[in-house]
């Protein structure tokens, strides 16, 4: 009876392993798993072919306008993301080619320079 009552449902498949994990998905996606932006710029294309030619063609521009600034945006983030990995990676390696003797004669360096620093310029 159940059947014949939601035989208009889509169909639905339960995976079960190990009686652990309970798996519900619809074979039909939903509406929102559509590519919106390639609808858009199909709508768009559609559209043109309506309107005057003027109106069409600064439209379709802001549209070019903004896929190539989010491009570009993109492309950007991918480099400076390559020379923030670079420069930690120079920033490793100078510290950790000092060797213990060379901080403590760098440390002894630094001090003995601030001591005679202090006592050349005394307070007024």
């Amino acid at each position: 009876i159940l059947l014949t009552q939601n035989g208009h449902l889509a169909q639905v498949e339960v995976d079960e392993m190990l009686r652990l994990v309970r798996h519900v998905a619809a074979k039909v996606p939903p509406d929102n798993a559509m590519p919106c932006g390639v609808v858009l710029l199909v709508k768009l294309l559609q559209e043109r072919q309506f309107t005057d030619r003027k109106g069409g063609d600064i439209l379709l521009n802001v549209v070019l306008f903004h896929s190539l600034h989010g491009a570009v945006h993109c492309i950007l983030l991918h480099f400076i993301r390559h020379v923030c990995i670079l420069y930690h990676c120079l920033l490793v390696r100078h510290v950790g080619d000092l060797t213990a003797q060379k901080k403590e004669n760098k440390l002894e360096l630094i001090s003995k320079r601030y001591f005679l620093y202090k006592f050349n310029h005394p307070p007024t």
